[in-house]
């Protein structure tokens, strides 16, 4: 199984910001985190993973799902999910965007904003998680299915 999935119901979180409790589970390994709601809701979440899973499948090529937007110009960076596309083989890592490194930075463009796949960063691995393509695309009908 993969997916990020949500609870219904809106929270405040520790720093008093409007956020969704969601969960990643990508297989056996399930993360519990909140994903914030005030600049973006749910939908605009979803239709984004949406669009970037649809590229990152019919071009084999990356796809990232943003988990913490906020008005760009204000913060410094973004907590995402990076999947890289190996054939029928996805390799999926937890990665921070950071905004300064990225020129003119547009939401029309997020998928260039992966880079490369690495497996270690200065010298240490970095954690990574695996699925199937197929699994990749039952998220994509559910994703479907929920934003319709």
């Amino acid at each position: 199984m993969f997916g990020i999935f949500t609870e219904d119901k809106i929270i405040k979180s520790e720093f008093n910001e409007a956020v969704l409790p969601a969960s990643i589970v990508i297989g056996d390994f399930k993360e519990g985190m909140q994903i914030p709601v005030d600049y973006w809701d749910i939908s605009q979440y979803r239709a984004s993973w949406l669009s970037s899973l649809k590229k990152g499948v019919n071009e084999n090529n990356n796809s990232i799902l943003f988990v913490s937007m906020y008005y760009p110009k204000e913060v410094s960076f973004l907590f995402s999910w990076i999947l890289y596309f190996r054939k029928d083989n996805v390799i999926i890592q937890n990665k921070m965007i950071f905004l300064d490194e990225i020129k003119n930075f547009s939401l029309d463009e997020i998928n260039t904003y992966c880079g490369e796949y690495e497996s270690f960063s200065e010298g240490e691995k970095i954690s990574e998680w695996y699925t199937t393509i197929d699994e990749v695309k039952k998220f994509i009908t559910y994703l479907e299915r929920v934003l319709s």
